[in-house]
């Protein structure tokens, strides 16, 4: 049995803060994220199984760190084998394709706990005295926990003094995994993390849903972008070069339609931090767009949807923006159009798409409460920060949720 932090019963579903209760629905949503991580790591527990096999029996080329001659590789090469005939309920690892001592990790979030849905990535990095000592783990996902510090390193005792020989890989996933929701606020590697979680478990465990599905739905969110973008940009070259049947929206030959194509192709190319956007796919004058909430902000983890529809008369005026995303914020209105400068009486031509886009969401993090378009927002910016904070977090959840 390789449980070796003891786990506190999880709560009943009905204790939890009706605030969570939505968040479990949530889990059972992105489990298609889960199940295709899942997959991948199932496809590359398979490769990498074959590529250390092959170089254990015939010697790989050149003395790679493949070769299995130590006691150390040997030993992982037995873990690796028997996580892969026995796997614990929710870990997934595997060494990468040419280092046997260094592992990627997946841990899933344990079923029923504020942590369910969520897909943790980690790292293990072995030295050739393993298993007399421990490897260095970390996660390279964000995580918001008493015992995980900053830099993903965790504060967990077979870690450090209270290593043996007996732990293998599955071990210390299990051991990490049941961590989560068994932490030790009196050991704590985050002091904000074991402070909440002592003084304050609705919010902590609310702050747990926030980093889950940040994480989670941003990078769904934005694959689902992509995907977008490199269909679209298709369909617009394409029809650029042959023509599209009867006339078609897509036809280049006006100068707004010609100057969206470089500002696409440019948003493709470098695009900014924290924005996605492409043209509709048949039409490059109606344009979906995606900002994600900055970072370390009241906005972190929010992923906000517009549209921008733009005239001929692009570039020399500005399109109208719009949020589809609910928004609480003093400088836009209830229908989502925005109170921004650049969209209205500072507008130039040199302006692009990414342009615009980065204004709106440096705005979101800097909004003119004298100028206001929601009288409500600018007046708690302005009165009552902690309260408008509260108000932008409550928004973020909501974003993850909308259709």
């Amino acid at each position: 049995m390789y449980l070796l932090v003891k786990a506190k019963p999880s709560p009943p579903l009905s204790s939890f803060p009706d605030a969570l209760l939505s968040f479990f629905q949530l889990a059972h949503e992105i489990y298609s994220v889960n199940k295709e991580t899942k997959r991948e790591h199932h496809e590359m527990t398979t490769r990498a199984i074959w590529l250390i096999e092959t170089s254990w029996r015939i010697g790989a080329p050149g003395g790679s760190k493949l070769a299995m001659s130590t006691p150390a590789r040997k030993r992982l090469m037995r873990d690796f084998k028997r996580l892969q005939q026995d796997p614990p309920a929710g870990i997934s690892g595997a060494p990468q394709d040419n280092n046997i001592m260094l592992w990627n990790a997946v841990i899933f979030g344990p079923d029923d706990t504020p942590w369910d849905g969520g897909t943790f990535k980690l790292t293990l990095q072995f030295t050739e005295d393993y298993p007399n000592k421990p490897p260095t783990v970390r996660f390279v996902s964000r995580m918001f926990h008493p015992n995980i510090y900053a830099d993903g390193s965790i504060c967990l005792d077979i870690l450090q003094n209270q290593w043996s020989p007996i732990y293998d890989v599955a071990a210390i996933l299990t051991s990490i995994q049941s961590l989560l929701c068994d932490p030790n606020p009196n050991s704590p590697a985050n002091s904000e993390a074991a402070r909440m979680f002592s003084e304050n478990k609705r919010e902590y465990n609310r702050r747990l849903a926030h980093e889950i599905y940040s994480v989670n739905i941003n990078e769904e969110t934005k694959r689902e972008h992509h995907e977008m973008a490199t269909r679209a940009i298709w369909l617009i070259e394409t029809s650029w070069r042959f023509g599209a049947p009867g006339g078609s929206k897509l036809a280049m030959s006006t100068p707004a339609r010609k100057r969206l194509m470089r500002d696409f192709k440019r948003l493709q190319q470098d695009p900014p931090a924290g924005i996605s956007g492409a043209p509709q796919d048949n039409n490059i004058m109606l344009w979906n767009a995606v900002i994600f909430g900055p970072d370390d902000t009241p906005w972190d983890g929010g992923t906000f949807k517009l549209t921008l529809q733009f005239t001929e008369d692009y570039p020399n005026k500005p399109p109208t923006v719009r949020f589809v995303s609910r928004m609480f914020h003093p400088n836009i209105y209830a229908d989502g159009s925005i109170c921004l400068d650049i969209l209205q009486n500072q507008w130039s031509p040199i302006y692009d798409v990414a342009a615009i886009l980065t204004s709106i969401q440096s705005l979101l993090c800097d909004p003119n409460p004298n100028s206001p378009a929601n009288s409500e927002a600018a007046r708690m910016f302005s009165e009552n920060k902690r309260e408008y904070n509260r108000r932008v977090r409550e928004i973020v959840e909501q974003s993850w949720t909308a259709d």
